[in-house]
């Protein structure tokens, strides 16, 4: 039996989100099957902004998970939120984002491999309501 645990970050040390007004969220999760919490974050005021997935590399010899370098997956549009879960009931996590174009926002979905990586966004458009769907959910 595997469980799948999601849950916020709050402090992980030149990964984490920092400042009230950041403009940064990021949450917590196996994306890539090593029983390691892996993080997904949103930067919107980001020089950068985007959608970056930071990937658990093992443990230290302290206990202490080590993790690689932030690497941007989403760049475009205007980002307002994501969440994190298997959307298309799969095993797999994926990421489901909401664009905050003005008038005109959407949502779309990257379907999660199980290694880390994930398809190309997929529109789901706006008549999907983003803000019932449970993260941790699928």
């Amino acid at each position: 039996m595997s469980i799948r645990v999601q849950h916020t970050v709050t402090v992980i040390i030149g990964i984490a989100c920092v400042g009230l007004f950041s403009g940064c969220a990021s949450k917590s999760t196996d994306i890539n099957g090593d029983a390691l919490p892996d993080i997904i974050q949103l930067r919107s005021l980001d020089m950068e902004p985007g959608i970056y997935i930071v990937l658990s590399e093992g443990k230290n010899p302290d206990g202490s998970i080590r993790y690689g370098q932030p690497k941007r997956i989403v760049s475009s549009g205007i980002i307002s939120d994501i969440k994190v879960f298997d959307y298309n009931s799969d095993g797999n996590y994926d990421i489901v984002y909401r664009t905050a174009l003005a008038g005109s926002p959407s949502n779309y979905v990257l379907l999660g491999n199980g290694d880390g990586t994930f398809r190309d966004p997929q529109e789901l458009g706006k008549e999907f309501d983003f803000f019932t769907v449970k993260e941790g959910s699928g």
